[in-house]
């Protein structure tokens, strides 16, 4: 029973998590797209978005697009913004790059976003 209302005190906190910043900043958006031109390969665009302090992993399934358009059945990348805050919770709202190669493995889409994230997801 604990669990239970443990876990309805914690569903308003993670749905208003989206409402502080829905957005990603203009200026990241635009720098992200400027580091990753559209033909890079997969691979090197992973590198970059460490170095911008993006992780990424290799995924198979649904994305969202920057004009909010879904996409199923997709094989894509998603990077997700490292914490900068010295704590940090399992879930928070943190910038994402969505990439999605071509059948070359070059990059064919680059999305970038704002959202919940919890960690091992």
């Amino acid at each position: 029973m604990k669990h239970h209302a443990l876990a309805y005190a914690a569903l308003p906190l993670l749905a208003a998590c989206s409402l502080f910043n829905p957005k990603p900043d203009a200026a990241l958006v635009s720098q992200v797209h400027a580091a990753l031109p559209l033909g890079m390969t997969l691979e090197k665009a992973e590198e970059t978005l460490h170095q911008m302090n993006f992780d990424c992993e290799r995924r198979h399934g649904a994305y969202t697009d920057e004009a909010g358009g879904n996409h199923e059945d997709q094989r894509f990348a998603l990077c997700v913004q490292r914490p900068t805050k010295l704590v940090s919770f399992a879930c928070d709202n943190r910038n994402q790059v969505v990439l999605v190669p071509d059948a070359n493995q070059n990059l064919a889409v680059v999305a970038v976003s704002r959202g919940p994230y919890c960690a091992g997801q």
